[in-house]
């Protein structure tokens, strides 16, 4: 039976492999690219993958968790729990995934919705005072690092059951996101947050049309999707209509985003704030020739007034995110907007059709696609060092992944997005490519030295003063890295 298990494992493991292969690429064959949760075989005695855990008897043991209210908005967990099926695909989903584990297993799950959007913030002074409330929480990977080199968090490499060669966890990220060999946080296919935070770029088809730019797919077929081609098209987009000399909801745009879209830029570029070497010990890679390129590739483009405004350059606004970004890209006023997977749902009722497109590439010559999310806000799971109940704990969250991978993934993946979200094929396999292509940036989630905001102020002010700024700045990171490693090494 383990035979079968791995080789039936293989051969998954070597279809998401090839997935993220073919979605690196820029050949024609990136529109056909499909992902893990379309290779997910049926249910059937012959192809079904199952948690290697023991069938153990829980209890009626409950396993808390705590995270993001959905009230709390876009970055809202939804799919922890539901108290019965309504008919929403992702609600339904939850629900019967959970129904399935919790009979299966004996044990009920119990959430706790975090109305002020902090989990951290309540999860924190737990764990100080020794009680242990929670078994695992959700929040942003910046909040759940100070835990962690704190001494306040289990390293998941050391729990019972999580077997992270599966396919429902995501190996790539872990091996983003562990540091001197332990991993704090993560996330698998029972969690939607690190998904639906992705960046990307969404362009609106009829302004492309008026504007006669073709069609904007091809590039990325051609492999000529760089921050150059995405500047050329955005560029002089912008009419100041009212002729005011400001930057209103009443003009037209190329580009709208945010400061912060600088740095997912040149993540897009393929240069992170830090990476790391065999040892999994980290080193800074902003200032090698590569990584000044890319600061000049991204100034010559997001920082270029003439190609991208940013929510902080618009005036005479109550809400800049609904009366410019948001409205002025639904009223085709805005060519391109950059935005979190979690937009995309809240366009289908969008009178013109819309478009997605991946983040740029620095040049043709870059081997692959990269995209990030928000750091902050995009739930990751974490289990509090208080956590009594560790191996039950480890156990649910395996089978709640594996589950997760045959009912959750399915209906988020393909009914969500694909079905009624996006409006044509081509940018279904473009949601391909961007789901293939997730990174994540150590240096920027234990926010050594401050350095990623380099990126947003130099943008942002249309100056590029990285060189002086970095020199600044790079004793300091380099200390605050030693420091959290040293914090790591006494924790052993």
């Amino acid at each position: 039976m383990k035979s079968k298990r791995n080789t039936l494992t293989a051969l998954l493991l070597l279809s998401v492999l090839l997935v993220q292969l073919l979605a690196a690429c820029g050949g024609k064959d990136d529109a056909a690219v499909t992902t893990a949760a379309e290779t997910v075989p049926e249910e059937t005695e012959e192809t079904r993958l199952y948690a290697d855990v023991p069938d153990e008897n829980l209890n009626g043991w409950e396993i808390h968790f705590i995270a993001k209210a959905v009230s709390t908005g876009s970055f809202g967990v939804r799919d922890v729990y539901s108290e019965a099926e309504d008919g929403d695909l992702l609600n339904d989903a939850v629900f019967r995934r959970n129904q399935t584990i919790e009979e299966k297993y004996n044990f009920t799950i119990k959430f706790t919705p975090d109305p002020n959007g902090a989990p951290v913030s309540i999860v924190q002074p737990s764990i100080l005072a020794g009680d242990d409330v929670y078994d695992v929480y959700y929040d942003g990977l910046t909040k759940s690092a100070p835990l962690a080199v704190e001494g306040m968090l289990y390293d998941f490499y050391k729990l019972k059951y999580q077997d992270f060669d599966m396919p429902w966890w995501d190996k790539a990220a872990n091996d983003d996101l562990s540091l001197a060999h332990k991993l704090y946080f993560t996330y698998g296919e029972h969690m939607i947050g690190p998904k639906s935070g992705l960046y990307c770029v969404i362009f609106n088809k009829r302004m492309a049309e008026n504007y006669q730019l073709g069609n904007l797919y091809q590039y990325v077929y051609d492999n000529e999707w760089t921050f150059e081609t995405f500047a050329s098209l955005a560029r002089d987009v912008y009419q100041d209509v009212n002729n005011n000399g400001m930057c209103d909801p009443e003009d037209i745009y190329g580009y709208g985003t945010e400061g912060y879209n600088a740095y997912t830029a040149i993540i897009g570029c393929g240069v992170k704030v830090a990476g790391k070497d065999e040892n999994d010990l980290p080193y800074l890679t902003m200032n090698t020739d590569r990584g000044v390129k890319a600061m000049e590739v991204m100034m010559a483009s997001i920082g270029d007034k003439t190609v991208t405004h940013f929510t902080s350059d618009i005036k005479n606004v109550s809400n800049v995110w609904t009366e410019w970004w948001s409205n002025c890209f639904v009223n085709d006023q805005m060519l391109f907007r950059e935005g979190a997977m979690h937009d995309v749902p809240k366009l289908r009722n969008m009178d013109a059709d819309f478009g997605i497109l991946p983040m740029p590439k620095m040049d043709s010559d870059q081997d692959r696609y990269y995209h990030t999310l928000s750091i902050w806000n995009a739930a990751m799971m974490a289990v509090p060092i208080t956590c009594r109940e560790v191996d039950s704990t480890s156990l649910v969250l395996e089978v709640m992944a594996c589950e997760s991978m045959y009912i959750l993934t399915p209906a988020y993946y393909e009914l969500q997005l694909k079905t009624k979200s996006a409006r044509d094929d081509e940018s279904a396999g473009m949601l391909d490519i961007i789901f293939a292509s997730k990174t994540f940036d150590i240096g920027v989630v234990f926010g050594w030295g401050d350095l990623y905001s380099i990126y947003s102020g130099c943008a942002t002010s249309r100056n590029n003063t990285f060189a002086s700024q970095y020199a600044s700045k790079e004793e300091a990171a380099l200390a605050a890295m030693q420091k959290t490693l040293d914090q790591l090494a006494a924790l052993e």
